[in-house]
């Protein structure tokens, strides 16, 4: 009987032992599997090879600060990154990039430390020697200025405080800033401008944005304005990116800063697709010169206060949006180049 009792007790011992193993096993086992999805989750966020995108040319990229602007080249058929131009040591920084000209050059405003409204043109050359050409001295603009594709015209914001003549006026001129003409004004604001590949048209949002956005387009030659759209919500950014093809930045009514989104549409059917959805604000995009890919800026705000040299990072991604692949750090993509 003793020896009954003894052996049902093993039993017992052995069944709690062989139950306790098999519990912590399928714990283990469920953490190593939490562990593995952690690890996959932000996969498309690391630096990849991105071949398989099958997107051509160079992307050229700036990361401000306070203290130093630096512009970076990706050559997208090399996955190499390289050092254009850096102001860390020169006596005038950047104030603000006016975008790539003719393939050549970045069009930037300089400026003297503490000053903060007058500086000078310059192109810096895109190759090897990193030059800088003064092209035009005394330039002062409200919103950061836009060269046209072709390298002759500047687009940019005067600003007047005078009673009989107060507001913003959009102002196009000759790359060295002669020649100006006054094509739009509005009095609370005139802001974000794209020409068209062309260099023929320009489009730009004028007024409160509160509620809504109101776009406009512009024939150069003509000075004739025409409706683009009137989007709900705040639009941050605007791309033309060919005579139909529009990518904008859009934070819908009612939604965060940081859920502003990338969407599509075109000029003769004013209806957005939306191309990226995420709990992040993106902006300053381009499109490839295929039509193919874009190439835009991604950050996370703390509030509702947008500033202009939040760190950030660097993506790119098919036209739909898909195939997400981070190229560097920055915060303002400047061209993209076949």
């Amino acid at each position: 009987m003793k020896n009954k009792s003894n052996k049902i007790i093993y039993s017992i011992i052995i069944l709690v032992i062989v139950v306790f193993a098999s519990v912590w096993y399928v714990i283990g086992r469920n953490q190593n599997n939490e562990n593995d999805l952690n690890q996959e989750e932000p996969e498309q966020f690391n630096q990849e090879d991105i071949k398989d995108l099958q997107l051509e040319g160079a992307i050229y990229t700036a990361k401000t600060s306070q203290n130093e602007t630096i512009i970076h080249k990706f050559n997208l058929d090399t996955s190499e990154e390289k050092v254009v131009f850096s102001d860390q040591k020169e006596k005038e920084k950047i104030k603000s990039l006016a975008g790539i000209i003719n393939d050549k050059y970045i069009l930037a405003q300089f400026m003297v430390t503490g000053q903060e409204f007058i500086g000078s043109l310059y192109k810096v050359s895109l190759d090897a020697s990193a030059k800088k050409e003064e092209i035009a001295q005394d330039f002062a603009s409200s919103q950061p200025p836009k060269a046209s594709p072709d390298g002759k015209k500047i687009a940019y914001t005067m600003f007047s405080n005078a009673e009989f003549d107060f507001g913003f006026k959009l102002i196009i001129a000759n790359i060295d800033n002669t020649s100006m003409t006054e094509i739009d004004s509005d009095k609370s604001n005139i802001t974000i401008y794209s020409w068209d590949p062309n260099s023929k048209k320009i489009c730009y949002k004028k007024g409160n944005d509160e509620d809504s956005t109101k776009l406009y387009y512009a024939d150069v030659s003509s000075g004739k304005i025409s409706n683009l759209a009137e989007i709900k919500g705040r639009v941050h950014d605007l791309f033309w990116g060919n005579e139909d093809l529009f990518v904008s930045s859009i934070q819908e009514k009612g939604k965060s800063l940081n859920q502003t989104e990338l969407f599509k549409f075109s000029l003769n059917n004013i209806k957005l697709d939306q191309i990226t959805k995420n709990d992040k604000f993106e902006s300053s995009v381009v499109v490839s010169p295929d039509l193919k890919g874009i190439s835009y800026f991604s950050t996370t705000f703390e509030g509702e206060e947008k500033t202009a040299m939040k760190d950030g990072e660097i993506f790119i991604s098919q036209i739909s949006g898909e195939n997400v692949k981070k190229i560097n750090d920055g915060n303002i993509v400047l061209g993209w180049m076949q």
